[in-house]
């Protein structure tokens, strides 16, 4: 094979693990995303082992293009530091993070994104991989679009006729009185639409349609007048769903991107690069003020942020030189956030400190590379000359099969995973969007492909993103985003360094084959999840079936054995699972929820042995979670497994020390997850109402005040806030006769 069909085959591995992944939703707890004893349709998307897959795909990509340049043993700096940083990202993830699979899919996609920057900038000194790539990177937001579209306008309508057909069980359950002021404001924002694309987040979908609505704009200015209005609608199109999801951070980064635009071509050369760094610097900077002056005072989306950002630099400094892991900032957040953060949110949103607080001194590479990345962008942005396009002749020998190749994987295996439960006008929508995803990438190809400078402004418009939200963070976005960094950060005046030829090839293979063999457990985890979930869920929707028949209770009585059954197949799967990686407390959690229902079926059928030898049994799991990863969430569900027991044993023949250890656990686990999520008020509402229970006045009404303290500091957030009803218990209790 040609050094020329190397690159390009190791390219199109590259779009597949950028694209696919960016074209199906994620699973990352296969089969218990959504609960199997209550819903009997399972959340389909790329689970962990695909991921890796995907990643793998990204790292033999890398090898097969660094392979083609053998002949060339000099490499763009840039390209060294990059891959660097991929090579310290895996080597944090799998040697600290080994026993935690979320961590482990986390970080090996953002090291897959950081190996597909570096070989796609290693290959920008070619403008036919620009142009070709860059069309097929810039017009993947129409296909985003048809996607947001049916989210939109099928999708949200039904769901909302749904909720007014259950209206006021839906607003119960979720713990709100139906006529409260939460409730009011819950129903309100239920009924904006907030298309997603297959992120699962809308600002992360924003931050591409905002960076495609710039590139495709000032490519339409550049493109003949014929080519000119089709690129134009494209454009119009990506901006109409932006407005749709309402992300006010993507608005704002598209007025960045315009006014670069329109910087590179006002002010003289020289100035421009400096205008590219105050862009790039614009979002952390209205943070900061923000936090720091109070204006504009009514926006809040700010100030929050700026509260993960003081939390997120008080984590990095105690969390050095290790950091928290890909997957671990969340818990060290509720203990380093101010007061008034009322979130527990997974992410800084900001990717300097996202990378410096998750990664530690690892991040040192990536953080170096996203400082020349910047620098970078100036000077393409600069460039008032794009570089030259590719050739006719150049374009026709390898854009057919090229686009249609990088196209038919990401869509078939999408369609592949949402089959199940895909309707019509999801496949709908999927035809619609590969057909203008195509004919916009051709259509961009036969213009030349997107200019340098216009690729440089979306660039800016993503890393400006990317400081306010999670396109950088986010698996299913990451390696995308890096692709369209890198296509405007090439070297227009390469400095080359010399390297020995086999180099960069030969550890991108080794790195390729350390993730394959560490893909085999995780499959043989994923496995055992997923036939846990599968024991569950045929039960459930025969059960569901016959209930919209019209069966009555006692019809139900074979499939309630049958599913007691079932659920202890399904408890052994989950711990068999657990036990292979046991600092992925989800799995246990899973399991202690499904056997505190099993534990409650076998009581409505008089069976408290049962009852008592299965809770004992989630209690245990969660032990063991607790001795790998102490949190305050799993704190808090030993304490209600505990207090269950309590309740089971009391009503039995049993020692009182038995019942004073259990009383006094479950107190003390309340109290610890107070002290590790101290600015929650769930801990403390939970502890206050069981010592009220049980008679405790004094103690009841010390953490009822502590509740009622810690619930006055979320008025940012008034869903976050407990219900009314709650409230007024616990001042009952505080001001108790």
């Amino acid at each position: 094979m040609s050094r020329v069909r190397l690159d390009w085959a190791g390219l199109v591995l590259i779009m597949w693990s950028a694209l696919t992944r960016a074209s199906a939703g994620a699973e990352p707890l296969p089969g218990w995303d959504a609960d199997p004893t209550r819903s009997a349709f399972a959340v389909i998307g790329i689970g962990p082992t695909g991921s890796l897959i995907l990643d793998i795909a990204a790292w033999l990509g890398a090898a097969l293009v660094f392979a083609s340049r053998a002949g060339r043993s000099r490499q763009d700096p840039l390209v060294i530091v990059a891959f660097l940083g991929a090579i310290a990202i895996l080597l944090r993830t799998f040697l600290i993070d080994s026993g935690n699979i979320e961590a482990i899919r986390i970080g090996s996609a953002w090291a897959a994104g950081w190996i597909s920057f570096a070989a796609v900038v290693s290959q920008m000194h070619r403008p036919l991989v620009r142009c070709v790539v860059g069309s097929i990177a810039v017009s993947f937001v129409l296909y985003l679009c048809s996607k947001a579209f049916v989210q939109t306008f099928v999708e949200h309508t039904h769901m909302l006729a749904n909720f007014d057909a259950n209206r006021e069980a839906t607003l119960l359950a979720q713990g709100f009185e139906p006529e409260s002021a939460q409730a009011m404001i819950y129903e309100r924002r239920l009924r904006q639409p907030d298309p997603t694309g297959w992120f699962g987040l809308s600002n992360v979908l924003a931050s591409f349609l905002a960076a495609g609505f710039v590139v495709l704009v000032y490519s339409a200015l550049r493109a003949s007048r014929a080519t000119r209005w089709l690129l134009l609608l494209s454009a119009l199109i990506a901006l109409v769903v932006l407005a749709l999801t309402g992300s006010k951070a993507g608005l704002a980064v598209v007025v960045l991107g315009l006014g670069l635009l329109i910087a590179a071509h006002v002010l003289p050369k020289k100035l421009v690069p400096v205008a590219c760094i105050a862009a790039v610097a614009v979002p952390p900077a209205a943070v900061t003020f923000r936090g720091l002056v109070g204006v504009p005072a009514n926006e809040l989306s700010l100030l929050v942020r700026w509260f993960y950002m003081q939390g997120a630099v008080r984590v990095t400094g105690e969390e050095l030189p290790m950091g928290v892991g890909p997957a671990g900032f969340q818990s060290a957040y509720q203990l380093a956030k101010p007061p008034e953060g009322t979130e527990d949110v997974t992410s800084p949103h900001l990717i300097w400190l996202d990378y410096s607080a998750t990664l530690g001194l690892f991040a040192v590479p990536v953080l170096a590379a996203l400082v020349w990345i910047v620098l970078r962008l100036g000077k393409s942005v600069a460039a008032k000359q794009p570089i030259s396009h590719a050739t006719s002749s150049q374009r026709g020998q390898f854009v057919r099969p090229v686009i249609v190749l990088t196209l038919i994987v990401p869509v078939l295996v999408g369609a592949w995973l949402e089959m199940q439960a895909t309707p019509i006008e999801n496949a709908l929508a999927r035809l619609v969007g590969v057909v203008a995803w195509g004919g916009a990438s051709f259509m961009l190809v036969r213009a030349g492909g997107p200019p340098l400078i216009g690729l440089a402004a979306g660039a800016v418009v993503l890393l400006g993103h990317a400081e306010l939200d999670m396109n950088m963070t986010l698996p299913g976005s990451v390696v995308l985003v890096m692709i369209l960094l890198s296509l405007a950060s090439g070297s227009l005046k390469p400095w080359l360094i010399q390297l020995p030829r086999p180099v960069l090839p030969a550890v991108a293979c080794i790195s390729a084959i350390w993730l394959a063999f560490g893909s085999v457990p995780v499959w043989k985890w994923e496995s055992a999840l997923r036939t846990s979930s599968s024991e569950l869920r045929g039960i459930v929707l025969r059960q569901d079936e016959l209930l919209a028949a019209g069966a009555q209770q006692w019809e139900l009585v074979g499939l309630q054995d049958e599913f007691l059954v079932r659920a202890d197949a399904s408890l052994d799967s989950l711990e068999s699972a657990y036990t292979m990686f046991p600092e992925d407390v989800r799995v246990a959690r899973a399991a202690a929820r499904l056997a505190m229902t099993v534990s409650g079926s076998a009581l409505e059928r008089l069976d408290r042995t049962s009852a008592v030898s299965i809770a004992e049994r989630a209690s245990s799991l969660l032990s063991q979670a607790i001795e790998h990863r102490p949190t305050s969430s799993l704190y808090a569900q030993r304490a209600s497994v505990r207090y269950w027991l309590f309740e089971l044993v009391r009503h039995g023949p049993v020692r009182e020390e038995r019942l004073a250890e259990l009383k006094a656990s479950a107190s003390d686990d309340y109290e610890e997850a107070a002290r590790l999520a101290p600015y929650n008020h769930r801990p403390a509402t939970a502890l206050a109402m069981m010592l009220s229970e049980l008679g405790d006045a004094d103690d009841a009404s010390r953490w009822a005040s502590e509740a009622l303290e810690r619930d006055s500091l979320g008025g940012l957030d008034p869903l976050s806030m407990m219900p009314d009803k709650v409230r007024q218990r616990l001042e009952e209790m505080v001001l108790r006769p």
